[in-house]
């Protein structure tokens, strides 16, 4: 996988993003976890529940940010997934750490896409501050597979404290900007 598109509302995962390689050289395709079948981490290898013939004719869709909802609704038109909006809380509710459900509008949300939703390739380096300053910047996350949802920001704080990394819980940050 090249990547992961996140709620940052949740901590969970809404798509990761497949690199198909020399098959389809410089394309990346949106999963969402619904089409994950099984994931060996120890040969690195993700099975999904769809065709080469469905991941070729899939709506293209731009790797970056923002996502809009009808990108989306035609992604899982295509694919024939269910929509994960109107349900989603309940997927909140099965992660301890997650905050609570801040409003948003929808109208609004699908001109601009969704301002919840963010790359964690992008995020990975975004410093960090605290109540009394700047200690370091997002170096990786740690990500529960099977719950499809973020556990912990790893952060490195050889800005502030020399080679030392850290762990912080979704549920600390206050805001991504």
């Amino acid at each position: 996988m090249y990547d992961c598109y996140f709620d940052y509302r949740y901590w969970h995962v809404r798509y990761w993003i497949g690199d198909t390689g020399q098959w389809l050289p410089g394309r990346k395709i949106l999963l969402t976890p619904q089409a994950i079948e099984k994931i060996d981490q120890l040969i690195e290898r993700f099975w999904v529940s769809l065709t080469k013939t469905q991941i070729a004719e899939s709506p293209g869709i731009e790797t970056y940010l923002p996502v809009s909802r009808q990108r989306e609704e035609a992604l899982h038109a295509h694919y024939g997934w269910a929509m994960y909006w109107g349900s989603y809380p309940s997927v909140a509710a099965r992660i301890p750490s997650a905050p609570k459900i801040m409003p948003h509008d929808e109208a609004q949300e699908k001109i601009e896409g969704d301002p919840n939703l963010r790359s964690a390739r992008e995020v990975t380096g975004y410093h960090i501050a605290v109540t009394d300053g700047d200690i370091g910047h997002v170096d990786d996350f740690i990500l529960d597979v099977v719950e499809d949802a973020i556990r912990y920001l790893v952060i490195d704080t050889k800005n502030w404290l020399p080679g030392r990394k850290v762990l912080i819980a979704p549920s600390w940050v206050k805001k991504i900007d």
